[in-house]
């Protein structure tokens, strides 16, 4: 007689160097196991002939009546397949637990009263067993052999590994999406619930789920990408998931047609809005701005922005604006269709008074800094009044830092007013890029086709290189300098190579001397008479500093404990002269210290001064690295 099929037992918990694959690793073995355990893959039992039949019934007609009742509840109750009783073999091996009753894990409710005790209901009805047997069927709840598996209730096949994929995707997106909250507040935690509860569901309908799986995958995939990986199946399997995605949504969209229904609207806007996702992830930018059309369009007929969640709505709003950047295109929400009140507006609606200590305001205007003063300077006003927001922003972020310090109840309504701000100023930003970017294209065909910047006025591709340098200092000063996990400046570096190739090709070019040596006082005095001489000062040091911090990493201060002043202490004597060899190497730190010379700023306060009221300078954040780059 051969013996019985052996078991492989997989170990679950395998020793790897890196945590996360050995998590992932870990995920598939539970995964192959829950496949395993479900009842589906099992064999057939073998059938019973009627000897096992009567040995079954048998053997129940010797156990007390109220379990015999309960036997025929479960029974009759329809949730199990198998009522004919254990196998002659089983009664043979184990007669004590392989009755019908025992084919069940009963789970019972817990109760209050100690067990034994004078309260407890088994006492007091052991002497009626009727009664027990009617109280017993509420009070438990059936598995089937004890096989619950998770993953069966979902509306695609979902497995363990899929589902640790998805949690390391919401964790990611969660730092990438509101890095600067996490550093201050240091609510990971909570953040990771709350969009639990705020984004799609892996519970939702098939074109969500597959287009959840999809997302995750390619996240796998980029962060492999990113430690010099390559996983080319986590690339298969995105594009499987998201095939299937975009057929679920066919569905969804034709389902509605047909029924109209509201909660089918909900199911197409999370489809929609996860596939664009997956676009941006993916790079393909222009599918995801096809389906952020839809996500608009479908947003409207419920009602706007405001019927969605705050969590929901800053994360669309983020890879919204965000693919509209990569796609040089105007956003498809109007930023007027979130953009919040004033500053002074909302502190006032809040519900108690922030604290004199926490909120110092926006400073005023310097009575220094009129209209003449401003002078000279190439920018124009509309560009100015995006600096002048975003510097009002920077202010708004020492409040923020001091509010998370105390941990005021009001922090978590000003972070939610700072986030969509942030991204109304950006993508106002964008729009007036755009303008700019349609104002020399007329100017290029009625030149004959000739290039752009060229075929413009230097006025208009000046104020366009000044939009990329603000959304340079955006993304490296509110963002990417929180970045812990996640690639440090690695967008910001992009950018800021734009920027420079543009100031390359400027008619008439801005005179920086570094193939004239000879003639130092000539290129000296063409500075001095330039007027764009002190934005271009301000663009070197947006591209200094991400220069140093792209360089050297280390030199980036996540700690924001504590508020630090707008405005630096007076450096000592030599402090600049001992660390300028410590700084980035690139072109935007020497044209920065030599242009500083030029225009005679005397000490290091004057220049962050000057910076922080006329343009854009977070002495918080750059002081340490711009301190290194300077000569007095």
């Amino acid at each position: 007689m051969a013996g019985s099929k052996g078991f492989l037992f997989v170990d679950a918990y395998p020793s790897a160097t890196d945590p996360r694959s050995r998590e992932l690793q870990r995920s598939r073995m539970l995964s192959h196991a829950a496949r395993a355990s479900h009842p589906k893959n099992r064999k057939d039992p073998p059938k019973r002939t009627t000897n096992h039949v009567s040995a079954a019934r048998k053997r129940e007609s010797e156990q007390p009546v109220w379990e015999r009742e309960g036997i025929e509840t479960h029974r009759n109750d329809g949730s199990t397949s198998d009522e004919e009783g254990p196998s002659h073999e089983q009664i043979h091996n184990c007669p004590k637990r392989c009755s019908g009753v025992y084919r069940w894990r009963l789970i019972q409710r817990h109760s209050r009263s100690r067990v034994g005790g004078r309260n407890c209901q088994g006492a007091k009805s052991a002497k009626h067993p009727y009664n027990r047997a009617v109280e017993r069927p509420d009070r438990t709840l059936p598995l089937y052999k004890g096989n619950s598996d998770p993953f069966n209730s979902t509306a695609v096949p979902f497995s363990a590994f899929d589902l640790a994929l998805v949690k390391d995707d919401r964790v990611s997106v969660i730092d990438v999406c509101w890095p600067a909250e996490i550093s201050m507040r240091g609510n990971r935690a909570i953040l990771v619930a709350e969009t639990w509860k705020s984004m799609p569901s892996i519970l939702d309908a098939e074109a969500v789920a597959h287009a959840i799986i999809s997302h995750s995958h390619y996240s796998r995939a980029v962060r492999y990408q990113i430690q010099g990986r390559r996983d080319q199946n986590a690339m298969v399997l995105a594009e499987k998931h998201k095939m299937l995605a975009v057929r679920g949504l066919r569905d969804l969209l034709e389902n509605y047609r047909q029924n109209g229904r509201s909660d089918l609207l909900v199911q197409i806007r999370n489809a929609s809005a996860q596939l664009s996702a997956c676009g941006i992830i993916s790079g393909d930018v222009a599918s995801a701005q096809v389906h952020f059309v839809g996500v608009k369009m479908v947003v409207d007929m419920m009602g706007g922005l405001k019927s969605m969640l705050p969590f929901q709505s800053e994360a669309l709003l983020f890879s919204q604006v965000a693919c509209a950047w990569f796609n040089r295109q105007r956003p498809v929400f109007h930023p007027d269709e979130w953009n919040p009140q004033s500053w002074a507006e909302f502190s006032r609606s809040l519900p108690k008074p922030l604290s004199s200590t926490v909120d110092h305001g926006i400073p005023p205007t310097p009575d220094g800094c009129t209209t003449d003063t401003f002078q000279p300077s190439a920018m124009s006003p509309t560009v100015r009044s995006v600096v002048k927001e975003l510097r009002d922003l920077l202010y708004i972020e020492e409040v923020k830092i001091a509010l998370a310090a105390t941990k005021s109840d009001m922090a978590e309504p000003v972070f939610r007013w700072s986030v969509l701000r942030k991204l109304a100023i950006r993508a106002r930003n964008l729009v007036l890029w755009c303008d700019l970017r349609d104002i020399m294209s007329e100017s290029a065909a009625e030149n004959g086709g000739l290039d752009e910047l060229r075929a413009s006025n230097s006025s208009t591709a000046f104020n366009m290189i000044l939009c990329l340098t603000v959304r340079c200092f955006d993304r490296a000063i509110l963002e990417e300098f929180y970045y812990i996990e996640q690639p440090s400046f690695r967008f910001s570096t992009m950018f800021l190579a734009e920027v420079e190739a543009n100031l390359k090709r400027l008619d008439p070019p801005f005179p920086s001397g570094r193939n004239s040596d000879d003639e130092h006082l000539d290129i000296q005095g063409q500075v001095l008479q330039d007027e764009r001489r002190f934005d271009m000062l301000w663009i070197y040091s947006v591209g200094a500093y991400i220069e140093h911090c792209n360089i050297k990493p280390s030199s980036r201060r996540v700690s924001t404990a504590a508020a630090e002043p707008l405005v630096s202490s007076p450096t000592t004597p030599g402090v600049g002269k001992q660390d300028t060899t410590g700084g980035g190497g690139g072109p935007f730190t020497a044209l920065f210290s030599r242009l500083v010379r030029t225009l005679g700023f005397g000490t290091f306060q004057d220049l962050t001064s000057f910076l922080s009221e006329r343009y854009l300078y977070c002495a918080r954040v750059q002081d340490e690295s711009l301190r290194k780059l300077m000569e007095f």
